[in-house]
């Protein structure tokens, strides 16, 4: 159950990212329940 309420990783599309990297920002963090809806509603 840790995984689940972990922030040890963030989701985003490649360009946010790039972004990220270059400007020095963090990503916000996710977890697993709210982006497997996410995915559902969008498949």
């Amino acid at each position: 159950m840790a995984v689940l309420n972990s922030n040890w990783a963030a989701v985003a599309p490649s360009d946010q990212w790039e972004t990220a990297v270059e400007s020095g920002t963090s990503l916000a963090g996710d977890n697993l329940i709210e982006s497997a809806a996410r995915g559902r509603t969008t498949a």
